[in-house]
C-alpha cells in the first residue's frame, strides 16, 4: 500500500509581525523591519475539511448582551500589593496577562511569588516552564519561599498539548507559561518554538483555555524581550491578551518597576515597585519614603551647611536634629554642633560644616577610606554654586579624579551666591562644564524634578561603584526668599522670583504622587498635617530638654 504524499510549500514568515510573504523579502511592508523574514514549510490540505475543523473549533453561541455575567470584579488576589495595583485589583479569573522585561530582571522570581502567595489561598496553579528543570524551579523556590504549598504542579515541558492535558487533570485556577516562545503545537504548522506561528497558535490555545465559559481560568505568559526591548517573536501577541506587563530595571541594582502598558480590566500606565532581595521580588507599598531613604548601607552623604533636609532624607530623628538646633544637651552633637554642624556617622550623615565648601575636601577623604578598605560604598558631597568658587572644591574635585575615588559631587546651583549672580563669577554657563577639565563625567538636571534628579544620581552612583572615579551632577534650581533674614533680595526682580515660583518643585512632586495614584489628595493631606504635628512635637522635645552643662565644656572636644 502506498501512502500519497501531502503536498507540502514554502511561505515566509516575519518573525516580528507575522506577515506572510510566498517569497523572500528584504524589510517587511507591514512592520518595516529589516531581515526578519524565515521560510517555513506548510502543508497543503484539502480546504473543505480545513474550514470545516476551523468551524467546528471556534463556533460559540450568540449571547444577549445583557444575559451576560461580567468577571471584572471576580479577581484573585495575591496579597502582593504592588502587583496586585497594578492589576487593577487582582488577578481576573478569565484573563490572560503576558510579562515581559529584559533577562534576569526577575520575571520568573515574581510570577512563582505570585503562585505561592494564592496556592496558599486555596487555588491550584500550575507552572509550566520551558526553559528551567523542576529541580531548579525547586531550588528558586526554596530560596525565596516558606512553606510550599500542595497547590502548585510543576511541569518541565515544550509541548503545548500536554500542557493542555495537564489543565485537564488539575483543573487549575491559574496557568502560568514561562516562556511562551519555548513552547510549540504539534498540530500547528511546521516552525521552529519561537516561530510567529508557533507562537500565536500557543497563546490561541491558552486565549481558549482562560476565556471557556464552563470553566474559566486566568492564564499568565512569559514573553521573552529583545535586545531592543522589544516582545520577542509576534507583536500581535499584545493584541491577544488582556494585560500587558514590563518589568524595568535600568541603572539601580535592586530596584524594579512593574509597568501595565495595557490593561482591559485597569487603568493603563500604572506602575509598581519592587526591590529584589535574597527572598524575592518585595513590594514597596510606600515608594515616596523608599525614594526618600534609598541608600546603601554604608554610603555617606557631606551635607551644605543648611542641609537640614538630606539629614531627615536619610532618617535621622527629627527631635535629636531639633534639639541640636536649639543647642540642647539631648541633640545629636550634645547641643555643642549647632544648625550648621549636626552630624550622625551612625546613619551615614558626615555633617554639615560652617565654612563655605567644607565638605569638598572631607568627602573625597570620607571616600579613600571606601577605596582603601574596599567596601564598595560611596560618599555623596552637597555644596552650592558658590563653593565651587572655592579652592577646596578644585583640589577634592582634582585628587578624587587622580585617585579615582567613589564620590559624587552633587553641586544646588540656585543661580546667586548669597546676593552675587553666577554670571559676575563665572565665566561658564554651568558649574558641570569644570569637570572636563579633571577628567571626570558629569549631568546637568532639572532641581526641580525629583524624579529625574533620582534618576540621574543613581546614574552617577553606578558610575563610582564600577570603580570608574567620580562624578559631578549639576542641579538647577532656584531659592526665591533670601539669603538670610537680612537680604532685602534687592539684586533680583520680582518678576524673577515669581517666574521660579510657578515651577515649585514641591507642588511638581506632589502633583506627580496624585498622577500615578502612589497617594490620594486625602491622603497627602494627611500626611502634610502629621508632618506638621511631628515639626510641632520636635519643637516640644527640644524646648523641654536640658541645656548642657559647663562642666561638659571641654567634653567631646577631640576623639579618644
Amino acid at each position: 500500500m502506498v501512502r500519497s504524499l501531502a503536498k507540502v510549500k514554502s511561505i515566509f514568515i516575519c518573525e516580528n509581525c507575522g506577515y506572510e510573504s510566498p517569497k523572500w523579502l528584504g524589510k517587511c511592508p507591514d512592520c518595516n523591519n529589516w531581515n526578519t523574514f524565515e521560510e517555513s514549510l506548510v502543508e497543503k490540505k484539502n480546504s473543505v475539511a480545513a474550514v470545516a475543523k476551523k468551524v467546528s473549533l471556534t463556533m460559540k453561541p450568540v449571547k444577549k448582551l445583557s444575559d451576560i455575567t461580567s468577571s471584572k470584579s471576580d479577581r484573585i488576589i495575591t496579597g502582593i500589593n504592588e502587583f496586585d495595583r497594578v492589576m487593577g485589583g487582582g488577578i481576573v479569573k478569565d484573563s490572560i496577562t503576558i510579562i515581559t522585561a529584559r533577562p534576569g530582571a526577575g520575571k520568573s522570581t515574581l510570577l512563582l511569588q505570585v503562585a505561592h502567595s494564592i496556592a496558599h489561598k486555596g487555588h491550584k496553579v500550575v507552572y509550566a516552564s520551558g526553559e528551567e528543570s523542576d529541580s531548579q524551579i525547586k531550588n528558586r523556590a526554596d530560596r525565596i519561599l516558606n512553606n510550599i504549598s500542595d497547590n502548585i504542579w510543576v511541569l518541565q515541558e515544550t509541548s503545548m498539548d500536554n500542557v493542555v492535558h495537564a489543565t485537564r487533570d488539575i483543573d487549575p485556577d491559574l496557568i502560568i507559561i514561562d516562556s511562551i516562545q519555548t513552547f510549540t503545537m504539534e498540530n500547528a504548522l511546521p516552525a521552529r518554538a519561537g516561530s510567529p506561528t508557533q507562537t500565536m497558535e500557543c497563546a490561541n490555545e491558552l486565549l481558549r483555555l482562560a476565556k471557556d465559559d464552563k470553566r474559566p481560568r486566568a492564564v499568565i505568559i512569559v514573553g521573552q524581550m529583545t535586545k531592543a526591548d522589544e516582545l520577542a517573536g509576534l507583536r500581535a501577541l499584545e493584541h491577544l491578551v488582556d494585560t500587558v506587563l514590563i518589568i524595568e530595571a535600568n541603572s539601580d541594582e535592586e530596584l524594579r518597576g512593574l509597568i501595565s502598558s495595557k490593561n482591559r480590566f485597569g487603568s493603563t500606565g500604572e506602575t509598581g515597585f519592587f526591590q529584589m532581595t535574597e527572598k524575592g521580588m518585595e513590594s514597596i507599598d510606600n515608594p515616596s519614603e523608599y525614594f526618600m531613604t534609598k541608600r546603601d548601607d554604608g554610603d555617606l552623604v557631606s551635607m551644605t551647611h543648611r542641609g537640614h533636609a538630606l539629614s531627615i532624607g536619610m532618617g535621622i530623628d527629627l527631635n535629636k536634629m531639633m534639639a541640636e538646633l536649639m543647642g540642647k544637651v539631648t541633640g545629636y552633637c550634645k547641643g555643642k554642633g549647632g544648625s550648621m554642624h549636626i552630624a550622625d556617622l551612625e546613619s551615614g550623615n558626615l555633617g554639615s560644616n560652617g565654612i563655605v565648601g567644607g565638605g569638598l575636601t572631607l568627602a573625597p577623604g570620607a571616600a579613600l577610606t571606601q577605596k582603601y578598605k574596599k567596601t564598595g560604598k560611596i560618599v555623596l558631597c552637597s555644596f552650592g554654586d558658590g563653593a565651587s568658587n572655592e579652592g577646596a572644591f578644585h583640589e577634592g574635585v582634582n585628587l578624587s579624579s587622580v585617585w579615582k575615588l567613589p564620590v559624587i559631587f552633587y553641586c544646588e546651583n540656585n543661580l546667586y551666591g548669597m546676593s552675587t549672580a553666577q554670571s559676575k563669577v563665572m565665566n561658564v554657563e554651568h558649574v558641570a562644564e569644570r569637570a572636563s577639565s579633571y577628567g571626570i563625567e558629569s549631568f546637568i538636571v532639572d532641581g526641580y524634578d525629583a524624579e529625574a534628579v533620582y534618576e540621574t544620581v543613581q546614574k552617577a552612583a553606578e558610575i563610582c561603584r564600577k570603580g570608574e572615579g567620580p562624578v559631578l551632577v549639576e542641579a538647577k534650581t532656584y531659592r526665591w526668599a533670601g539669603h538670610s533674614k537680612s537680604d532685602k533680595n534687592v539684586y533680583r526682580t520680582e518678576e524673577e522670583i515669581d517666574s521660579w515660583k510657578q515651577k515649585d518643585g514641591l507642588i511638581k512632586l506632589r502633583n506627580r504622587i496624585l498622577e500615578l495614584g502612589y497617594a490620594t489628595e486625602e491622603e497627602l493631606q494627611a500626611l502634610e498635617k502629621q508632618v506638621e504635628q511631628n515639626i510641632e512635637d520636635a519643637v516640644e522635645f527640644a524646648k523641654n530638654s536640658p541645656e548642657p552643662s559647663l562642666d561638659t565644656l571641654e567634653q567631646d572636644v577631640y576623639a579618644d
